[in-house]
């Protein structure tokens, strides 16, 4: 009688040590798991608030005084004035700018030399227009570009697109990136000085 009560009070134990082993495992998971949901919700919060936005630009004005085309050999005369905004939407970080030259382009090729930009540091939530003037002479293109432009000069309007190219770097970080920055314009000619101008603000974009 004694031993089959030992018995049963042996069984009783073996069964009850699987029990409390399975709730500590389902303990420390569910620990694991509410630990690492914290961990990155704290992660994805410090991402947002940290991690740095990337910068913006627009064309706040382009004047043309001379654009003519020459026709043998096919080449530009140009003088061209810009004011192109940079802008740091951040609230914490800095942007140093560095190597930068601003030129024109008509229908993916260049028609107006490039202009160098003196490097320089945008605080955090600063804004800096900077005016640039682009002179060409004689600047050689293509017989079939030439034709192009000499058609849309003659009908009055004709699209451009003036870029910003160069390296940025932000305050916390170690290394430079390239960039390129792309603002498209529409202009229209008239009998005045300037031939063209817009004051549209247009947003440019950037690419890496």
């Amino acid at each position: 009688m004694s031993s089959n009560a030992a018995n049963s009070t042996g069984n009783h134990s073996a069964n009850r040590q699987p029990l409390v082993n399975d709730r500590f495992v389902k303990i420390f998971v569910y620990g694991m798991y509410t630990s690492l949901a914290a961990f990155g919700v704290c992660m994805v919060v410090s991402f947002i608030i940290l991690y740095p936005k990337n910068p913006r630009f627009a064309l706040k004005d382009a004047e043309i005084y001379d654009l003519q085309l020459t026709a043998t050999p096919p080449s530009i005369n140009s003088t061209v004035h810009l004011t192109i905004i940079f802008i740091n939407p951040n609230k914490k970080a800095g942007i140093y700018y560095s190597d930068l030259v601003v030129y024109t382009s008509y229908k993916g090729e260049t028609v107006i030399p490039e202009a160098p930009i003196a490097p320089f540091y945008l605080d955090h939530g600063e804004t800096n227009p900077l005016s640039v003037s682009l002179v060409g002479k004689q600047q050689l293109v293509g017989p079939a570009l030439a034709s192009q432009f000499q058609q849309d000069r003659e009908n009055g309007k004709m699209e451009l697109e003036f870029k910003v190219t160069g390296n940025l770097k932000f305050k916390d970080e170690k290394y430079w990136c390239p960039f390129t920055v792309k603002c498209p314009a529409l202009m229209k000619f008239e009998r005045k000085t300037p031939l063209s101008s817009t004051t549209q603000d247009t947003v440019c974009s950037i690419k890496y």
